[in-house]
């Protein structure tokens, strides 16, 4: 009856998820996140999402400078372990 219950439970909160009752976290929320929980990147990931998000409403900045701020913040979390923080 329990496992009956865990599976129903289960595949409710995938439907209300589906159908936008329940939100899944962004990519702006899980890069906040990981800027709490991990100090030396602070904001720069976030700051480098929304470099690339304001530059494809707008064309403001040069792909050079972005690339070069996706460069930067990659060197300082491709060791860090971000499933202990995030929910993939």
């Amino acid at each position: 009856m329990l496992t009956i219950g865990l599976l129903f439970s289960f595949w409710l909160n995938q439907i209300l998820k589906y159908i936008g009752v329940i939100h899944k976290e962004t990519y702006f929320q899980a890069a906040v996140k990981v800027g709490k929980n991990f100090p030396d990147v602070k904001d720069e990931l976030l700051n480098t999402m929304q470099l690339v998000s304001e530059n494809e409403k707008r064309n403001l900045y040069s792909v050079n400078l972005i690339d070069a701020g996706f460069k930067k913040v990659y060197e300082r979390v491709k060791n860090l372990n971000f499933q202990s923080i995030i929910k993939f």
